[in-house]
Parts: C-alpha cells; structure tokens; sequence
C-alpha cells in the first residue's frame, strides 16, 4: 500500500477528530493534543494490553533488573519502544512536578517521591511520574472516565 501526503493527513484529521484523542487530551492532565495523538498513534488499539500497569514496560518506563544468585540489582530503564513518546511523557511529568504544574495527587506523590533525598532521586521522581501517567492515560482511554486531579484528597475528607 502506498501512502501519499494527502492519505496520511487525512489518516492524522481522523485519528485527532476520534473521540479516543478527545478523551485523552481533555482530562484536565496538561497533557496537550500532540502528545495525546502521540499516545493515541502509538498505543493503536488498548485491548492488547491486559492490564494498564503493562503500557509503561512497552515504552520502556520500566526499570532492568540484573540478577545473579543472591544478588538482584535495579538498572536504568530499558528504554525499549517508542523513544519519541517516552520523552514527551517525561516532559509531562517535568512539567507536573515543577513550580507551575497543577495540583494534583499525581504531583504529591512525585513530589514525596524525590523528597526523600538521594543522588538522583528527581531524576527517578520524574520518570516514575512518566511511568504513573502512561498508567493513568490507557486506564482512563479504556474505562472511559474523566480525571479527577485530587480524587484522594476528596475521598479522604469524606470518610470519617
């Protein structure tokens, strides 16, 4: 099959105007349209993953793990698949736990995450961050449901 200029715009025009790209762009996650076509182009079709928590380990957000005997040890992350996407959700996450990103319960539990110290310790908080958001956007692109920013904070006042 060949692809000319005008069938490939006209695929990207269907592929923004999809309801899956409206979704994920207007969670109220300051994630734009770029990267949520990005996310929608790359990801193709959600069924093939079982669970949400396997998205990340297919953009290469997960940590390598060197074993020998006794000793288990935990490497940078594998940086397998797409390079382009993995680095516009770092970017994502760069920008959700500096000064000017939202308040959210993604960006509380990042910002414990490299408070706890350590050598590289915002270098992990935004790729763990990354690796939380990659979660979120296929969770909230298969169920359907709209992002609620600080939904343990509403969760916890109303118990007793």
């Amino acid at each position: 099959m060949i692809h000319t200029p005008a069938s490939i715009i006209n695929c990207l025009r269907s592929a923004c105007q999809s309801p899956v790209a409206e979704a994920v762009s207007y969670t109220h996650l300051d994630v734009y349209k770029r990267q949520a076509l990005q996310y929608v182009l790359t990801i193709g079709d959600p069924g093939r993953f079982a669970h949400s928590r396997d998205v990340p380990a297919y953009l290469g957000l997960t940590p390598r793990r060197h074993q020998s005997g006794s000793v288990e040890q935990q490497l940078r992350i594998s940086k397998a698949g797409n390079k382009q996407l993995r680095c516009l959700l770092v970017q994502c996450a760069q920008y959700l736990l500096g000064r000017f990103g939202p308040d959210s319960d993604l960006k509380r539990w990042g910002t414990r995450m490299f408070e706890r110290g350590g050598k590289n310790s915002k270098k992990r908080a935004i790729v763990a961050v990354a690796r939380k958001l990659a979660v979120l956007l296929h969770r909230l692109w298969v169920t359907g449901d709209t992002y609620h920013p600080l939904y343990n904070v509403a969760t916890s006042s109303v118990t007793p």
